[in-house]
């Protein structure tokens, strides 16, 4: 993952969710956790990184409550909706 952690270091504001179910079969659970922890970054950029895991399969955004609860929340305003101008 040489490319997430040159992203991390290239602008130090960039935040990452890893979200991860619990019964995921093409990822073992913690791997990607344990990946994230070897990034080559400082650790100061660590705390960029957040994670969250869901009672939920590979795939944590196809299960209803899960897509709700995890992914609705984090959705903010796009530009156009906060200066008011549309695409004609």
């Amino acid at each position: 993952m040489p490319d997430l952690a040159a992203a991390m270091k290239h602008d130090p504001g960039l935040n990452v969710l890893l979200m991860g179910g619990y019964f995921d079969l093409g990822t073992p659970f913690y791997s990607a956790e344990y990946e994230m922890h070897q990034l080559p970054i400082p650790d100061r950029l660590q705390k960029n990184i957040s994670y969250q895991f869901f009672p939920s399969g590979h795939m944590v955004y196809t299960w209803t409550p899960t897509r709700t609860k995890a992914c609705m929340p984090r959705r903010r305003p796009s530009s156009t909706a906060t200066t008011g101008s549309s695409r004609r």
